[in-house]
């Protein structure tokens, strides 16, 4: 569950989430006071990793909080954060067919493991829009 919060309610581990640019919602997670780990697209299949203020990530948009299931172990956050601030760039992937998206990166930060809601209902819908398409001909 996703609720408005205030700065002082955040704790690391915590996905933020902001409406995106165009479709869906931009994610990112909560590593340090004020600092967010975040993914921009720079440029066809690559985006850069970056720490970022909670201001920043807003762009002045509504940010809503989706707390950790459990509480974060703090040390573990920091480091695959680290990792991937240091690693700089990653393959982007919307969908996750050949990269990552900013959901997958919050989330593998936040539980070690990346996997993303959004790329899932997406992949199901265009599976779904196939079929649809395959059986119309049949």
């Amino acid at each position: 569950m996703s609720t408005r919060i205030g700065r002082s309610y955040l704790s690391v581990g915590d996905l933020v989430i902001r409406d995106a640019d165009g479709l869906g919602r931009h994610y990112g997670i909560i590593v340090g006071d004020d600092r967010i780990l975040d993914i921009q697209k720079v440029h066809g299949d690559r985006a850069l990793t970056r720490e970022i203020s909670l201001s920043v990530f807003g762009k002045g948009r509504p940010v809503v909080v989706e707390p950790a299931a459990e509480p974060a172990e703090t040390e573990a956050v920091r480091r695959r954060a680290e990792a991937l601030v240091k690693r700089g760039q990653l393959p982007y992937s919307l969908l996750g067919w050949r990269g990552v998206n900013c959901e997958h990166v919050a989330r593998y930060v936040q539980t070690g493991r990346s996997w993303s809601k959004q790329a899932q209902l997406g992949n199901l819908l265009l599976l779904a829009g196939a079929a649809y398409c395959l059986l119309r001909k049949a």
